[in-house]
């Protein structure tokens, strides 16, 4: 197997199982709100701890990767403390009445976890597949939602037939041997990067800047490298908007299960199946996206993605209709959840790629999962006011409107 098809396949496996982890979190909140001592706002409270510790995270994991040569390999440590999170949660439910550690314990663990996958994976595609790399990001992104889909029915599967302790046990036990055999896949590859001469970037970037150095000059000499001070603006635009987007977004996946269930009085297996149902068109959604991005730019494709996922949720919370709720939430997944193939292209598209890794962890660490958290806490905020979760998602819904707003400051995606 050559370097490119280790590199897919590993970047294939890593995404299936990071993702598996996204709405783990949101379908363990049906069943943990049922333990002693455990309320809907302290979960809440735990989903936006464990969000912003994950994207200070990332951009420590994007900035130490930049200088190290297989800086990959990281992929596969990560899915590992996504495994320990796993089996933390699980416990949870073993020792009921320590739940409330357990519960903290585990969400931090797997917000440390979630930390590497993206970013790294995002800079390995870009190396490795160059120009056609948001094809292939595409492609790792349907396997992502692919996991991400089902999970949430695999949890309430497991829980039913074994319950919480012996479920998530196994669930942890597969992620171990999937971090074993990403790490052999990436065993061995080999890509040209010389992390000493992006130290010495960092170390003389205002000598650089001294020199004023002019795009002729730049053109005459490929050598020269901008400092990344030069590209600030547009990795902090798209980064703004990114958090908007998230909030909008993750404020809504967090507390859907339980939204769902209030108005439909569906079983929590039933729920379950919603959410892989609706989750599944995501899988569509990240090949359709990292398509149009090679067709259209990834700044088109980001506007498209954001305007039709507030128009699909708008939708959702207007109607009580089943199948219209299942149609509505279908095209929100669809659309607001093809962020990987799009930012990852987007935001490689406006650095120098010696600072993919950095550029990658404040789009991603910033924007996607710490403005997740913004959301995310701005619902159990409302919640704890003891305002209704419908009128809750009616506020998601306009911070996603704000977010359209924004699209104003997005960055052209050039070099």
């Amino acid at each position: 197997m050559n370097d490119k098809n280790r590199a897919l396949s590993g970047a294939i496996l890593g995404h299936f199982t990071n993702d598996g982890t996204l709405l783990l979190f949101t379908i363990l909140i049906i069943y943990y709100v049922k333990l002693p001592n455990i309320s809907l706002v302290y979960l809440g409270v735990i989903a936006v701890i464990y969000q912003i510790l994950s994207g200070l995270f990332s951009t420590v994991v994007g900035k130490y990767s930049d200088k190290k040569v297989y800086y990959y390999d990281l992929i596969s440590l990560g899915i590992v403390i996504e495994g320990i999170a796993v089996l933390l949660f699980g416990l949870a439910f073993y020792f009921s009445g320590y739940a409330y550690y357990f519960i903290f314990t585990a969400a931090i663990i797997l917000g440390l976890g979630q930390a590497f996958y993206h970013p790294l994976s995002g800079t390995l595609l870009s190396d490795v597949f160059k120009v056609k790399a948001p094809k292939y990001m595409g492609i790792t992104g349907i396997f992502g939602s692919v996991g991400r889909s089902i999970v949430p029915s695999l949890v309430a599967a497991l829980i039913l037939l074994v319950g919480g302790f012996y479920g998530l046990g196994i669930m942890a036990l597969i992620y171990y041997f999937i971090a074993a055999f990403i790490l052999f896949l990436f065993w061995g590859i080999r890509i040209n990067r010389n992390p000493k001469k992006i130290d010495s970037l960092d170390k003389n970037s205002k000598l650089i800047e001294s020199n004023d150095i002019n795009q002729d000059a730049i053109n005459k000499d490929k050598s020269i490298v901008r400092p990344f001070s030069y590209y600030k603006k547009s990795v902090y635009s798209l980064t703004f908007v990114t958090f908007l987007k998230s909030a909008f977004l993750m404020g809504i996946i967090t507390f859907i299960g339980v939204y769902v269930k209030d108005v439909t009085h569906m079983p929590n297996l039933e729920v379950g199946a919603f959410l892989t149902v609706t989750f599944f068109f995501a899988v569509f959604g990240q090949y359709l996206f990292g398509w149009l991005v090679t067709k259209i730019g990834s700044r088109s494709a980001l506007i498209y993605s954001m305007v039709l996922s507030v128009i699909g949720f708008g939708i959702f919370i207007l109607t009580k209709n089943l199948i219209l709720m299942y149609a509505s939430y279908s095209l929100f997944t669809l659309t607001g959840l093809a962020s990987f193939p799009i930012l990852m292209s987007y935001s490689s598209g406006i650095v120098n790629r010696v600072y993919n890794n950095y550029s990658n962890s404040l789009v991603w660490g910033v924007g996607t999962i710490i403005g997740g958290a913004f959301g995310v806490g701005i619902i159990t905020l409302i919640i704890d006011f003891q305002i209704s979760l419908l009128n809750a998602m009616y506020v998601a819904e306009i911070i996603g409107i704000i977010s359209l707003i924004s699209i104003l400051i997005l960055p052209k995606t050039k070099k």
